[in-house]
């Protein structure tokens, strides 16, 4: 918004990157400038809504290499990602992983980790995206654009 004034300050956070629709979801980073010219710099936030209801969509979204949520909170929308020089941009990485169903199977019982592969399995596909190192989980395979919910 434009002051009453007329003047410009040019604080606060803005979007300045390209967004990505990944999952139902639409990922954008913003930047939040903390710096003058002399020392520029500022904090990058990653947005992730849901393409249907506008609400937060990052609730169960994990990040590597822990696998951590990025938050318990129901309805979150953005996560901090860095400080430093703006993020223009977000890059995704699909991959696919085999993943054991023996719910016995857990690291420190016995026969650990030659379980991992000795029972049945089923196949789980996720999207990486970079930077932030935020996993979102997908279905496997083709999708449609009916499958956008």
């Amino acid at each position: 918004d434009v002051p009453a004034d007329g003047v410009l300050n040019g604080a606060g956070e803005r979007f300045i990157g390209t967004p990505r629709i990944q999952n139902g979801k639409v990922l954008f980073a913003t930047f939040n400038p903390t710096g003058d010219s002399c020392t520029p710099g500022g904090t990058n936030l990653l947005y992730g809504l849901d393409l249907i209801s506008g609400s937060g969509a990052l609730t169960y979204v994990t990040q590597l290499p822990t696998n951590a949520p990025v938050s318990s909170t129901e309805g979150t929308g953005a996560v901090p990602l860095s400080s430093g020089a703006p993020i223009t941009s977000l890059n995704a990485l699909a991959n696919k992983q085999s993943k054991s169903i023996d719910p016995t199977c857990v690291v420190g019982s016995p026969g650990w980790p030659a379980c991992l592969t000795a029972g049945p399995s089923f196949e789980q596909c996720q999207v990486v995206i970079y930077p932030g190192a935020l996993v979102l989980p997908r279905p496997c395979g083709r999708q449609s654009w009916r499958q956008l919910r």
